[in-house]
């Protein structure tokens, strides 16, 4: 019924949720740069190719991500996980903490974070268009995502 949906699950795969990500078109295992994060997305992925999940339809999300922090890369990840990053979301813990904090979207608050550009990236790719696509005039999806990442005039 719609063109996307977003469903956030939880860390361990019940039957509910199996059923759900086998009917999804793409799966986002978010993750940080820390030892059990990896671990565990090295075990949902595991776990869902071992369920016959195609592998292109898995994605790697690195959260909450500094350049210049962290003894752990994204090519650690890679090699680790033998899997392409997908998208590298910035740390910018205060817009974040206080669009949620408000109640508010990243694209209200703080529309050149770069936050908000990563993850308006990435749901462009997931989506299929390019950012020179998503400004044309009726190009941007409706629903949440129109909502989430459309001009300030598009919101309701």
């Amino acid at each position: 019924l719609y063109p996307a949906v977003v469903m956030d699950t939880p860390r361990c795969f019940d039957r509910m949720v199996l059923s759900t990500l086998e009917q999804a078109d793409d799966i986002l295992l978010v993750l940080q740069l820390n030892v059990p994060s990896i671990r565990n997305a090295i075990r949902c992925h595991t776990t869902l190719l071992s369920y016959g999940m195609p592998k292109e339809r898995i994605h790697l999300v690195v959260n909450r991500y500094r350049k210049s922090h962290g003894a752990i890369s994204p090519a650690d990840v890679e090699s680790q996980t033998n899997e392409k990053i997908f998208a590298l979301i910035p740390n910018d813990y205060q817009v974040v903490t206080a669009a949620l904090n408000f109640g508010h979207t990243l694209v209200a608050d703080a529309p050149d974070s770069p936050v908000q550009k990563a993850i308006s990236t990435m749901a462009h790719e997931l989506l299929g268009l390019s950012e020179n696509d998503a400004g044309a005039k009726g190009a941007r999806p409706s629903g949440l995502f129109g909502r989430l990442f459309g001009a300030p005039s598009e919101r309701s």
